[in-house]
């Protein structure tokens, strides 16, 4: 069995990164000395505002608060500045040394998906590491 001990789950407040992320708890609990890192992707617009700011990261450490307590010992949590796309798939990978990216299918409106593309679509092809979607 292939086993991942930096595991990278990506957040947006919506439903299906909720069942993304308790994938990652779970596996992450069930593989000893595994660390969970989870992030959310910022814009440098959404930094701007104060609010947005403190709503991610009330979301953020509230996350990993709940998966510290399900017993992950090893929790990373941030708020990533750039383009999701490339944040997730290449840079916080790369800089964090994760092995595997578990990412929900998606957490935008059809516009945004018709417009930006979808993340998760262009991580599971652009990635270099192991990818789960979570439907």
């Amino acid at each position: 069995m292939l086993e991942h001990h930096n595991i990278l789950v990506p957040i947006d407040g919506s439903e299906n990164s909720k069942r993304a992320l308790h994938a990652a708890q779970l596996l992450a609990k069930e593989t000893p000395g595994s660390r969970l890192h989870i992030i959310s992707v910022a814009t440098q617009y959404q930094l701007e505002s104060p609010e947005t700011v403190e709503q991610m990261t009330k979301m953020v450490a509230t996350m990993a608060k709940e998966t510290m307590e399900m017993g992950v010992e090893h929790v990373k949590f941030d708020i990533v500045e750039g383009d999701p796309h490339e944040v997730i798939a290449h840079t916080y990978p790369d800089e964090n040394g994760c092995d595997l990216i578990i990412i929900s299918a998606t957490g935008r409106g059809r516009l945004s998906h018709m417009l930006m593309g979808s993340v998760s679509n262009y991580v599971l092809h652009y990635a270099k590491l192991d990818t789960i979607l979570i439907r």
